[in-house]
């Protein structure tokens, strides 16, 4: 498991809310982390997770394993080769937030990355995942059985939450090459996931008409 000491955090800035006091603080860890960590002879699951010595790392997984995962820990035998590849700790990889919050967030704050990226085979069926990933201009692998990495790049989890400062922010826009259209007086932009947009009256403001803008899930 991770040391308290890599786990600790302490607040910062508030988080500026529109029409809301600033009482949240934004987290970040205590002790900062390296940006990356490189490890020899690495095996990874379909699961995303990495094992080393015949344990589970989980400051090198996608995610913390259960107790049947640690308990079924597979040797290691017969796994496929793969000479390098990049591969991201995270914490919980389920949705979209979770894929933006802590996979992209990791991609787009470092040049450092060792290609191809290595993901995991539930992670690869999701369509945002290739369409991201694409889009970065980077090369990955499907990994649908154990493998081992023979110089594996682990992309060290950046923070603690999701809450974003505007340096993240201006990352991500970079990245993926966005600039936002400016809002106009009385009306609501709102991201949506799908490529959609419509219009609904509203009831106050001087614009009557609400507009739901989508930038395929990108600020």
């Amino acid at each position: 498991p991770r040391t308290r000491e890599e786990i600790a955090v302490r607040q910062t800035d508030a988080i500026a809310v529109v029409g809301d006091r600033p009482t949240q603080k934004r987290l970040v860890y205590q002790n900062p982390r390296d940006e990356y960590v490189d490890v020899d002879d690495l095996f990874y699951t379909a699961s995303g997770l990495a094992i080393k010595d015949r344990r589970i790392f989980a400051r090198y997984s996608i995610r913390a394993p259960s107790t049947k995962e640690i308990l079924t820990t597979p040797s290691g035998d017969g796994a496929k080769i793969i000479p390098t590849g990049t591969i991201t700790e995270t914490e919980t990889p389920y949705t979209y937030g979770d894929w933006v919050g802590d996979y992209v967030l990791s991609l787009i704050t470092t040049d450092k990355i060792i290609e191809p990226l290595v993901l995991p085979a539930f992670l690869a069926k999701k369509s945002y995942v290739i369409r991201d990933v694409e889009a970065l201009g980077l090369s990955y692998i499907t990994v649908d059985d154990l493998v081992c990495i023979k110089k594996a790049r682990v992309l060290r989890k950046r923070i603690p939450s999701y809450y974003w400062g505007p340096e993240e922010v201006a990352a991500f826009r970079k990245a993926f090459a966005i600039t936002p259209p400016p809002v106009r007086e009385g009306s609501i932009l709102y991201l949506a996931r799908f490529d959609t947009t419509s219009a609904t009256p509203l009831p106050f403001g001087k614009s009557r008409t609400h507009r739901r803008i989508t930038w395929r899930n990108r600020f």
